[in-house]
């Protein structure tokens, strides 16, 4: 069989936003990240082909899988720490309370602010690195991917995203495997001074998924639960 490949069509005026991901893999090209094979224009709009990685995302990551995703943020932080682009930062509280106001829910209000983390702008983050970014084979990582909303953001936001995703089984927080997290990541911070940057992610993606019109009720029941 032939070497397979994905294609994404980016939306109009998305020439800056490929142009930091180009240059975003090629700084981290040491890592497994899905490779970029060409940048084209279909019908006036740009479009990415990426190898295709054969492999699977995971249902219930394992501790050994969670600490290999830890490991791989750690040298990602590594290359791009005080690193910056151009696109938009995404994940600041400020945009959150603009996320927080578009969705006039009493209940998101008072989670932000209970807020107890200060965020820092660390360098570049991959923001997203939910289980479906990235692929395993037999136990092994294979790449991660869907670096398109990459920007500067805060570390340690960027690993609580990986807990919230990674380390629950259904509407429990599994504390073993955020400190196989934390400790492959070579954070110094426990799980409990770990928390606060979990609920921050929590209520980011419950917010961003509310407003747009995606499933977040499993991720409302994480943060209430915290």
């Amino acid at each position: 069989m032939g070497e397979q490949y994905v294609i994404k069509i980016f939306n109009a005026n998305s020439t800056e936003i490929i142009d930091n991901e180009i240059k975003l893999l090629n700084q981290i090209q040491s890592l497994k990240i899905a490779k970029i094979v060409e940048r084209f224009s279909i019908n006036k709009q740009e479009a990415l082909l990426y190898q295709q990685i054969d492999g699977k995302s995971l249902v219930e990551p394992t501790l050994d899988e969670i600490k290999q995703i830890g490991d791989f943020l750690q040298t990602l932080h590594s290359l791009t720490k005080a690193k910056s682009n151009t696109n938009r930062a995404l994940y600041t509280k400020e945009r959150l309370k603009t996320l927080i106001d578009q969705a006039d829910s009493t209940a998101l209000l008072t989670h932000f602010k209970n807020i107890r983390c200060r965020l820092q702008k660390d360098g570049i983050i991959h923001g997203d690195l939910f289980v479906d970014n990235a692929k395993f084979r037999d136990g092994e990582l294979l790449a991660v991917f869907d670096f398109c909303d990459a920007c500067v953001g805060d570390f340690l936001f960027d690993v609580a995203v990986v807990a919230i995703s990674w380390c629950y089984e259904k509407d429990i927080l599994n504390n073993t495997k955020v400190v196989a997290l934390l400790k492959s990541y070579k954070s110094p911070l426990s799980l409990e001074e770990f928390k606060p940057y979990i609920h921050y992610a929590l209520l980011y993606y419950t917010t961003s998924r509310y407003i747009h019109k995606r499933e977040y009720k499993s991720l409302l029941k994480r943060l209430d639960s915290l």
